[in-house]
């Protein structure tokens, strides 16, 4: 009896150490538990706060701006008010983090208003692809919402290797890739933000004499004061409401401040005395570039007011061969003079035309 007495009493510390032990891998698997609901792979979450910039960003580039784009794998998300996130990451997946930085341009060429095209943002993580735009997604147009820095995080299956993110554009691709910011710009190469082709900060250039096209009696008054400007020329390959341009093609788009006024007249009996008539002139413009009519009706293109387009200019987009030189162009503003009072009195129209060599157009 004390020999089986002396045995438990020699095995008793061993027991408790046992003991111990189980207790405290109990209490650490119980902490361990972590009970927050899983992500759904493809969901997209932000941070209200604004992380660092990450590290390799390349540069992709839309019509509109320079888009700065960056990524990061994650085993979660940021932290929230200082805690641990509400949400874990999928079963067997993580999350990537994915920033945007977008610099506005001003030298793009649209055709609608509003913006119409829809640039689409895509991770794309060991060949799985995840959409960054949509719902909850990046914000990217030209408006002023879209500057700046912007920060997602997707739920992706797995714990990808390989990340890039692609950047697409009416079907044409570019590919950053975030290891070491290395850019396929694809055909978006050809937009050269903000050079060699476009120089919106030239002094306007003036168009020159105008002629008359057309058989009215009316007279135009303040003959001197009715001039146009060229105030900007682009070369493009793309522009909003377009498009992509045909391959071995690309648009020309010219601005133009054209008269904001006319005033019109009618010749009296004798050549030194002229009787005032009372008319109301509406304007509208018409251009044709070394014989080609504008792809875009002029009502459709950019208003005055849009995006920093100069007030009372008037846009004409054409569609010529890549590097072509620009011919001429011949303006022509419509002049619809409408009678306010008068028996005699008849409308007419005033064609009032301007040709524009084409070597004040480069």
């Amino acid at each position: 009896m004390n020999e089986h007495l002396r045995r438990a009493t020699a095995l008793l510390p061993w027991l408790l150490g046992l003991l111990v032990l189980v207790l405290a891998v109990s209490v650490w698997a119980v902490e361990d538990t972590d009970e927050r609901p899983h992500a759904d792979v493809g969901d997209l979450f932000t941070d209200a706060d604004s992380p660092a910039p990450l590290a390799h960003a390349g540069e992709a580039r839309l019509p509109w701006a320079t888009l700065d784009v960056a990524a990061r794998a994650s085993d979660s998300l940021p932290d929230l008010n200082g805690g641990r996130p509400n949400l874990q990451a999928p079963d067997d997946g993580s999350f990537v983090h994915v920033q945007v930085h977008a610099t506005p341009a001003t030298n793009w060429v649209g055709t609608t208003w509003p913006y119409a095209n829809e640039t689409e943002v895509v991770l794309r993580a060991d060949e799985h692809d995840y959409a960054l735009t949509g719902a909850n997604g990046f914000l990217l147009s030209p408006d002023d919402s879209s500057r700046g820095q912007q920060d997602r995080w997707v739920a992706v299956e797995g714990h990808p290797k390989e990340l890039a993110i692609v950047v697409r554009i009416d079907g044409e691709e570019q590919v950053v890739h975030t290891s070491d910011g290395t850019v396929d710009l694809g055909r978006a190469e050809d937009l050269e933000i903000g050079e060699p082709h476009t120089d919106n900060n030239r002094s306007p250039v003036r168009c020159g004499r105008f002629t008359r096209a057309d058989e009215a009696a009316l007279g135009t008054s303040g003959q001197r004061f009715i001039e146009c400007q060229v105030a900007a020329v682009t070369r493009t390959p793309y522009a909003d409401g377009l498009g992509w341009a045909e391959p071995g093609h690309e648009f020309v788009a010219i601005e133009l401040n054209p008269p904001l006024s006319v005033g019109t007249y009618v010749p009296g009996q004798s050549r030194k005395a002229i009787t005032l008539s009372h008319y109301s002139e509406r304007l509208s413009f018409s251009a044709r570039l070394a014989g080609r009519r504008p792809v875009a009706d002029p009502d459709d293109v950019r208003r005055p007011w849009q995006y920093g387009t100069t007030q009372g200019s008037a846009q004409f987009v054409f569609d010529v061969a890549e590097g072509e030189p620009i011919g001429d162009l011949v303006f022509t503003t419509h002049v619809d003079a409408q009678p306010n009072s008068g028996f005699d009195d008849k409308p007419a129209e005033l064609l009032l035309r301007w040709t524009i060599p084409g070597r004040k157009l480069t």
